[in-house]
């Protein structure tokens, strides 16, 4: 999410998919709409990276502007969600 639209340039931050071993799965970088969002669906699927339940960290760099995150994941079973909040230099 773009949290300041008064910036003259566009917000951009880079994504960064990392297994459980350290290992950089995926890395891509977004551009956000002016006081807008962005909703990455189906990131594993999108991005063919291995989906087998082994836990994964994404890391949201922010490139320019100032940008809020979170993740959320949906039970395609039960259709419960999940939200998981972002955390400030998360190591």
């Amino acid at each position: 999410v773009d949290m300041a639209s008064s910036e003259s340039s566009p917000a951009r931050a880079r994504v960064e998919v990392i297994s459980s071993a350290g290992f950089t799965l995926d890395r891509f970088e977004i551009t956000l709409p002016a006081l807008g969002g962005m909703q990455l669906n189906d990131l594993f699927r999108a991005h063919q990276l291995p989906n087998d339940g082994s836990p994964v960290l994404i890391r949201v760099t922010t490139i320019n502007g100032m940008v809020g995150s979170y993740a959320a994941t949906l039970d395609n079973g039960t259709n419960d969600s999940t939200y998981f909040a972002a955390n400030l230099a998360a190591k």
